[in-house]
């Protein structure tokens, strides 16, 4: 192995590390705003916080939602399938907050991957960019656990990074999710709907601190942003994810049924594994 690739794979591991330490950590007692929890078909608790510095503002939000295990491997289909985004993503017009473009400019190994997104936003605010590093790992076999690490690239970090349009801004976002199984006191669990699969719920915990590049956001902006898109795109993942386990996505089945050897068995294969370590992990710990 190059020692350039080694470092890049120990960055990689760092960070994961790290993102799994954040998500990890309880967010009540802090500095979090909790926006409570939604009820419905997917209860969710929402929090939100600003970093501010000198220069720029800084949003980091995050979302908490139980699901049953047999949703998880759709889920997982839905976010790598990133071609298929715009078919899905909402687009709002009052304000303006649409998906202009999303490409997948790279595939690195089965499931990571670079992605480039455009975004409009509000009038007279620049259209933003990004173009972010979508890296998947696992500590299945100890853990249970597993998870996806995002982060924003620069130009010149990869050969597939393209110059920045002069008639956009870049931004940042460092975060990800992880699955795990959900802790039968985790506040959403009250409102969960009791068939007796309470016991098998995984917990999928997103966190992102984002940078939109701006020295100040406008409150009914931020309002905006954290109630109402967040928690749409947030409960339109999930409902696209149930839909693709119905069977009721074309585009989605035909688009796993094409990887099906060479991802999609992997993936399950890992999954069988994870909800057994879990289960293993829930009877020690009683």
């Amino acid at each position: 192995m190059h020692l350039c690739s080694l470092r890049s794979t120990r960055r990689r591991a760092k960070e994961a590390d790290d993102l799994v330490r954040d998500l990890k950590t309880s967010p009540d007692g802090g500095d979090w705003i909790d926006q409570g929890i939604s009820k419905g078909n997917f209860p969710t608790r929402v929090l939100y916080r600003l970093e501010q510095g000198e220069k720029l503002v800084e949003v980091r939000a995050r979302c908490e939602t139980p699901i049953k295990k047999d949703l998880l491997e759709p889920l997982l289909s839905v976010l790598n399938e990133t071609q298929l985004y715009k078919t899905w993503l909402p687009n709002f017009s009052v304000p303006t907050l649409q998906v202009r473009e999303c490409e997948k400019l790279k595939q690195i190994g089965r499931i990571s991957q670079i992605v480039f997104l455009v975004m409009d936003v509000p009038w007279p605010i620049a259209p933003r960019e990004m173009v972010l590093h979508a890296a998947a790992f696992d500590n299945i076999d100890e853990s249970g656990q597993l998870g996806i690490k995002l982060k924003t690239i620069k130009t010149g970090d990869d050969e597939v990074v393209p110059e920045q349009d002069p008639t956009t801004v870049r931004s940042d976002l460092d975060g990800g999710f992880l699955f795990e199984k959900c802790p039968k006191d985790h506040p959403c669990m009250e409102f969960i709907q009791k068939d007796g699969d309470e016991e098998d719920m995984i917990l999928v915990t997103f966190s992102a601190l984002m940078n939109p590049n701006m020295k100040y956001l406008p409150q009914s902006f931020l309002n905006f942003l954290v109630k109402t898109a967040l928690g749409t795109v947030w409960k339109n993942l999930l409902q696209i994810a149930t839909d693709v386990k119905d069977g009721k996505r074309p585009d989605h089945k035909s688009a796993i049924q094409r990887k099906k050897e060479e991802l999609y068995d992997y993936v399950r294969a890992r999954l069988d594994i994870m909800l057994s370590a879990m289960n293993d992990v829930a009877t020690m710990a009683s």
